[in-house]
């Protein structure tokens, strides 16, 4: 059984982010701001069901650098990850095109 509960609310994930792989280049660095991803998702005030007594808002961390980012999953077929900077701005190359979309998971850390 799990016990140590003083880290466990001190991450999540966001739902899967598409990436748009339909036109490969290897020499072009393209990014996506994982931040506004979080933001979009989670920051919303029309959710499809919340439960009894539920905020009709999810909180927030204010600002990107609240957080650590972490990718726990991309095809490595289509895409390269390159880096993620402290804003959340995370860089890659598209280096193959399988479906002309490839699911990248991420996981926040709060700090």
């Amino acid at each position: 059984m799990f016990n140590n509960t003083s880290n466990f609310s001190q991450f999540f994930f966001i739902s899967s982010i598409l990436i748009d792989t339909s036109v490969v280049d290897v020499n072009v660095v393209k990014t996506v701001n994982l931040y506004s991803q979080y933001t979009a998702q989670f920051n919303v005030t029309n959710t499809a069901m919340r439960s009894s007594g539920a905020p009709a808002q999810i909180p927030v961390l204010p600002t990107a650098t609240d957080l650590y980012y972490y990718v726990t999953y991309s095809d490595s077929t289509s895409i390269t990850i390159t880096g993620i900077d402290a804003n959340g701005i995370m860089s890659y190359k598209v280096i193959g095109n399988t479906n002309s979309l490839s699911f990248v998971n991420i996981v926040f850390v709060i700090k």
